[in-house]
Order: C-alpha cells, then structure tokens, then sequence
C-alpha cells in the first residue's frame, strides 16, 4: 500500500474554520468531534484515496484529485 500526501486547499482549511467556528458557538464539544472527524477523514485519504470520489469538477483532474462530504 503506497502512501500519498494529503493537501489541503487554502478554500478548504478556511471552510473547515468557518464550520468549526459556527458549530463552536452551539456546543464546543461537538464542534471539536466534528472537526477531528473530518480530519481523521481527510488522513484516511494518503492511504485510501479510492474509497473517495473522484473530483469531476476540478479542471483537468488526472484521477488523483478526490472528494467527499
């Protein structure tokens, strides 16, 4: 099993702040579960990228570009 690098976008990391920041003011602790869930998520991604959907959106996607929700 190969090992790829996980790169966030900037567009992401923001998007990940502003949900964590939004869930913060309703309940902190579950906007740390949610938040550490979405990265646990995200690292599975270097050694399980093909579980993920491929990215059609993305401008010229090569097969390595992945997402999820």
């Amino acid at each position: 099993m190969s090992k790829r690098e996980v790169v966030w976008t900037r567009k992401a990391q923001f998007a990940l702040d502003c949900h964590y920041a939004y869930l913060h003011d309703i309940s902190p602790q579950q906007a740390w579960k949610v938040r550490q869930e979405i990265i646990r998520s995200a690292k599975s991604l270097s050694t399980q990228a093909e579980i993920y959907q491929l990215d059609e959106y993305y401008p010229e996607n090569l097969g390595n570009i992945r997402r999820f929700f």
